[in-house]
C-alpha cells in the first residue's frame, strides 16, 4: 500500500567558507505517523554531514489519516484528556522527531509552542469515513482545532533569538502562520 509521498527543496550554502545545508520539507498529512517518521529518516539519510536546517510543513497532526480504520482509531484519540496536548506539542506524540533526535537535530529552541494552523473540522475529507452521528458529536465538542504542524529543526547551529510563530499579520498569506527564528553557526 502506498502511504504518501512529498518532496524536499535541499541546498547546500557557503556561509563566509562554512558550508550549511538547508531543507524545506512537506510531509504528507494523509499517512500515518509511522509513515512521516520514515519520510524524515529517508531525508535525513540524503543531508551532507554537518550544520544543517530542516524546516516546513511537517504536518504533526499526530493522528493517523487516509483510511477508514485509522480515521476511526484517530477519532478515540480525540476524546482523550491529552487531546489538546497533542496538538500543541506533538514532538511528544509523533515518531519523526525521534528520527529527528538521532540523527543530532534538534527543535528547541527554534520553534515556540503556538498553533501555526487551524482546522475546521467540518471540513476534513476524512469526514467520508466516520459516521454522521459521530461526526455530528464531535463537531458539537469543537468545529475547530489548532494544530502546530510547522518547525525548525537544526543540527550544529543556536538560536540567536528563541524561534517564533509570526501571529500579528495584517493579512493571512496562507492557511499556515510563518515561523521565524534567527541562527548562528558559532
Amino acid at each position: 500500500k502506498r502511504e504518501g509521498c512529498r518532496h524536499a527543496l535541499v541546498v547546500r550554502l557557503d556561509c563566509g567558507g562554512r558550508p550549511l545545508t538547508v531543507a524545506n520539507t512537506h510531509l504528507e498529512v494523509f499517512t500515518t505517523t509511522r509513515c512521516r517518521a520514515r519520510q524524515t529518516r529517508f531525508l535525513l539519510e540524503h543531508l551532507l554531514p554537518g550544520p544543517a536546517v530542516v524546516a516546513g510543513d511537517l504536518n504533526t497532526n499526530t493522528f493517523n489519516r487516509g483510511s477508514s480504520i485509522y480515521i476511526l482509531q484517530s477519532i478515540f484519540r480525540f476524546f482523550r484528556r491529552d487531546f489538546e496536548s497533542r496538538m500543541l506539542t506533538p514532538w511528544l506524540y509523533e515518531p519523526l522527531f525521534q528520527e529527528f533526535s538521532d540523527a543530532g537535530f534538534w527543535w528547541e529552541p527554534f520553534n515556540d509552542a503556538v498553533p501555526t494552523c487551524s482546522m475546521d473540522l467540518s471540513t476534513l475529507e476524512d469526514q467520508k469515513y466516520v459516521p454522521e452521528f459521530i461526526r455530528n458529536r464531535i463537531l458539537n465538542r469543537c468545529r475547530v482545532i489548532f494544530l502546530r504542524l510547522d518547525f525548525i529543526v537544526c543540527r550544529g547551529l543556536h538560536a540567536l533569538t528563541p524561534g517564533r510563530t509570526i501571529t500579528e499579520l495584517s493579512f493571512q498569506p496562507s492557511d499556515h502562520l510563518p515561523i521565524t527564528c534567527d541562527l548562528s553557526m558559532g
